[in-house]
């Protein structure tokens, strides 16, 4: 099952160039510097972000699942992962992805207490 490549779908990009035109820049710019702390890849040591840094699956604290809030109170939908290691954390955007069934499929693994070998 590993390595695997996150795989950003090309419609995430359009949205990022649509909310660019209506923000006159500022929204993009955001949504693109929120971007560097996603997860890029999955290997047996651990997870490398957009931005370069790596961070091991021996420091895995917590895998938190970031739900939507509903507008009249509740939890929404799952809008994404964070993985939290011991220096840094990872986000995991699946509605972003073109592979996000291999990548929650994964995601379903793993946990603090049992980390992927």
């Amino acid at each position: 099952m590993l390595p695997i490549e996150l795989q950003v779908k090309q419609s995430y990009y359009t949205q990022v160039l649509i909310i660019g035109l209506l923000s006159l820049g500022l929204g993009a710019l955001a949504m693109l510097l929120e971007q560097r702390l996603w997860a890029k890849s999955f290997d047996r040591e651990g997870v490398t972000r957009r931005d370069g840094r790596t961070f091991r699956w021996a420091d895995l604290l917590a895998k938190n699942a970031i739900y939507r809030q509903r507008r009249h109170g509740g939890q929404g939908a799952l809008n994404n992962y964070e993985l939290v290691f011991k220096n840094g954390k990872a986000l995991v955007f699946h509605l972003m992805l073109e592979n996000a069934g291999e990548v929650m499929s994964f995601l379903d693994t793993v946990s603090a207490e049992s980390k992927p070998i």
